[in-house]
């Protein structure tokens, strides 16, 4: 069922992260420290986008209904809407619900746009910070071999 089979890609990405972690941490020390530091700010921004946005399909989605429902009542009860003159009203409900429409979907659509960007800045940030982190570490490396080299 989805249940177990989310149950079993949590645990298993959970073993995935803990061994990539103790990897890290085998491999330098320090560097898997600035990972650790690092990694959980980063993840629970990228969490709250990918809820946000789940968040404004769900309203985009009852939006759609909402409309869908009123363009059904409308049709469904044309003549009488035309015997009480209430054209006005549907009009005014119709363009009600389909600005609403709209703008759930305009929120949702900069959301997304917004999304990947801030993604890629991140990761671009997190690959330019490992590379400065090397580039510190290998000069430091070489001070101290240079200073003990010579007598």
């Amino acid at each position: 069922s989805s249940i177990s089979q989310g149950l079993l890609a949590m645990v298993r990405d959970s073993i995935q992260v803990l061994a990539l972690a103790g990897l890290a941490f085998a491999l330098d020390p320090v560097l898997g420290l600035v990972g650790l530091v690092a990694f959980p700010p980063i993840a629970v921004l990228i969490i709250r986008i990918g809820g946000r946005l789940r968040a404004r399909s769900a309203q985009v989605h009852r939006d759609f209904g909402e409309m869908s429902r009123t363009v059904d009542e409308t049709v469904s009860g044309l003549p009488v809407i035309r015997g009480f003159g209430a054209q006005e009203l549907m009009t005014g409900r119709f363009l009600n619900r389909n600005r609403g429409l709209l703008n759930s979907k305009l929120k949702t659509i900069i959301l997304k746009a917004v999304s990947s960007p801030l993604n890629e800045i991140m990761g671009a940030a997190a690959l330019a910070l490992t590379l400065l982190f090397i580039a510190v570490t290998n000069q430091t490396i070489r001070s101290v071999q240079s200073s003990t080299a010579s007598p």
